[in-house]
């Protein structure tokens, strides 16, 4: 066998194995766990624990997406919070990958959920489209899910009022290869006054204003949007963000500034570039405990 031909077997082989991890990645989904320790608000040491999801983009995993459902519910989340691109724009898609899995979550766990890029496109167009869109928000708000665009709740869990906030971006904001600037007085102008004796929770789909939302006094932003940067080198990291920036400075996981934690979750879905490798999709879990207590 010549070595051109060794060569060209090796090649496929490799390819093979590629396209084959890129499948199975796609299709099989973690679930992550961030501890984050509290000393604004007394938890009395308890631990609060908040399902984080974001970018389904109309995936599904199993029929209904009863894996999903059945990952969730086994954490046993006291909050569920919905970072947006739930859903994608796509002709003739009635969202009902994502209704089937928030109906169900929302009779057990109360459920809070701010836009992405995805739900603002759809809120923008007026063609059927948007009819399904519609009928997709106007379930979700009877099912008692509570839409959070740059607006607020507060919650009280255990004893504790969080106030969960979510930034609703113009899609100017999500531009590729554009990169418009966030200030801290733009944000402060488009989101409402903060309550201080709450612990303040910002949904922020975009995570690229990071600095912005830290120093405008949230002490938790969850975020998404990037995929995780579509595939993860060893030490290195995401390669390519949704906006289409190499080695993005946000890709996944924690980030810290002044006092203020970002965790980026990696999305459940793909959309576009239906690419993952090394890099799973995830169901993110953030547990809130008392910094000095350090509840269970």
């Amino acid at each position: 066998m010549s070595l051109l031909l060794e060569a060209m077997i090796v090649i496929l082989i490799l390819f093979i194995l590629v396209i084959g991890i890129i499948h199975y990645e796609n299709k099989n989904f973690v679930v992550t766990h961030y501890m984050i320790d509290v000393d604004k608000v007394d938890l009395e040491g308890k631990r609060i624990d908040i399902a984080f999801l974001s970018d389904l983009h109309n995936c599904a995993y199993g029929e209904k997406n009863e894996k999903l459902y059945d990952a969730i519910v086994r954490q046993n989340p006291d909050l569920i919070a919905i970072g947006g691109d739930m859903i994608v724009k796509e002709p003739e898609s009635t969202h009902e990958e994502a209704l089937a899995l928030i109906r169900r979550l929302a009779k057990h766990y109360p459920i809070v959920y701010a836009n992405g890029n995805h739900e603002k496109k759809l809120e923008l167009i007026d063609n059927k489209e948007q009819s399904h869109f519609i009928k997709y928000i106007d379930e979700l708000k009877k099912l008692g899910v509570q839409f959070v665009n740059n607006a607020n709740t507060t919650i009280t869990i255990k004893g504790t009022k969080i106030e969960v906030t979510g930034l609703d971006l113009d899609l100017s904001y999500y531009k590729k290869f554009d990169r418009k600037k966030l200030t801290k007085d733009e944000l402060k102008q488009m989101l409402p006054k903060q309550e201080k004796s709450a612990y303040q929770i910002l949904l922020a789909h975009n995570p690229i204003y990071f600095d912005s939302y830290a120093e405008s006094n949230y002490d938790l932003i969850l975020s998404g949007h990037v995929h995780g940067g579509l595939v993860i080198l060893p030490w290195i990291g995401g390669v390519l963000s949704t906006q289409l920036a190499l080695f993005p400075k946000y890709d996944f996981g924690r980030f810290t500034k002044k006092n203020a934690t970002m965790v980026l979750s990696r999305g459940l879905g793909s959309h576009t570039i239906k690419v993952r490798f090394n890099n799973r999709p995830e169901v993110v879990m953030v547990h809130l405990r008392d910094r000095n207590k350090k509840g269970s």
